[in-house]
């Protein structure tokens, strides 16, 4: 009992002291020294540990998890909350020629299938198509009924980030050569064969991109809020996981996926320093969403000012 009313006394001094803190923390504070106290009697330990976070520390202590387990009412807010607005946004990198070669020269001899993850990075690289759009292209997009290459893809609108059709290239013989060898490992394990000439034996229906057993990526439902209200859209994590863990085998740091389009959207720029074309080719609806995608190396930069100062 004496060892209680000490306790008691210690919980009175701290109150005391938590009242010296301000108007503004005056109220919350209470609240969770009352909760504390009608809680079983804590050690003295417990109660050195809560005179430490007094003052200064106040707000520290609020960011702790166990904040929440201390609220008395549970539709009560959290006193001091993160805003998810703090958190850096993480771009994938740009990649130089150089880098670009070596990415190259790592995918062509490792993983399960070479020259299908080759073709990726190429096609990426190349037309600045997303990862989910190379899941949902089908050999018809590709391929012509004779068995030639189109030299213009169309991408249709149902496979199009917010249903707008537009048209990709394929003109660079790398990529025409990486494409030709990921169709020839097809017909020779025999995945997606028709049984007719057409489409060089392939079915037209079938996915142009597949996994390791032959089979078609899947996509996932994903849900997230924008401005203008909920939408629900769907991804290819698994291709996008493949193509990340390429850059990773290579040693290039936060590369994914859209490293080709900040590619294709650096080179484009460099070349025609016209902004509305890098957003024709990327496929975005306005301005403002091709700027996150352009990056000016510092060759660039020196050489426009060799230019203007001449």
């Amino acid at each position: 009992m004496r060892r209680y009313l000490r306790m008691v006394s210690g919980t009175e001094n701290v109150i005391h002291e938590l009242s010296s803190v301000g108007n503004r923390y005056r109220d919350d504070w209470g609240l969770v020294v009352s909760a504390w106290i009608v809680r079983s009697p804590p050690s003295w330990r417990c109660l050195s540990i809560f005179r430490e976070h007094i003052g200064t520390r106040a707000c520290k202590l609020f960011r702790r998890p166990l904040a929440n387990s201390l609220r008395i009412a549970r539709d009560s807010s959290p006193i001091l909350t993160e805003s998810p607005m703090t958190a850096s946004i993480r771009r994938a990198t740009s990649l130089r020629p150089g880098q670009f070669k070596h990415l190259i020269r790592v995918a062509s001899v490792t993983g399960r299938l070479p020259e299908r993850d080759v073709m990726l990075l190429w096609l990426t690289h190349t037309t600045g198509v997303r990862v989910t759009k190379l899941a949902l292209l089908e050999v018809a997009d590709v391929l012509y009924p004779s068995g030639a290459i189109k030299p213009e893809v169309y991408l249709r609108a149902e496979i199009t980030k917010g249903c707008r059709p537009r048209n990709v290239y394929l003109t660079h013989p790398r990529c025409l050569a990486a494409l030709e060898g990921w169709i020839s490992v097809r017909l020779r394990r025999r995945w997606g064969l028709s049984g007719i000439e057409e489409y060089r034996g392939l079915r037209p229906g079938s996915k142009l991109v597949t996994t390791h057993k032959g089979q078609a990526f899947e996509l996932a439902f994903k849900h997230r809020q924008l401005d203008s209200g909920p939408e629900v859209y769907r991804a290819c994590d698994s291709l996008q996981q493949t193509i990340s863990r390429l850059y990773r085998q290579a040693g290039i740091k936060q590369g994914s996926s859209h490293s080709g389009r900040r590619s294709l959207a650096a080179k484009v720029l460099a070349a025609t320093g016209e902004v509305e074309t890098v957003q024709t080719i990327l496929g975005h609806a306005y301005l403002d969403h091709s700027k996150p995608y352009l990056t000016v190396d510092q060759a660039t930069i020196r050489h426009a000012f060799a230019i203007a100062l001449a």
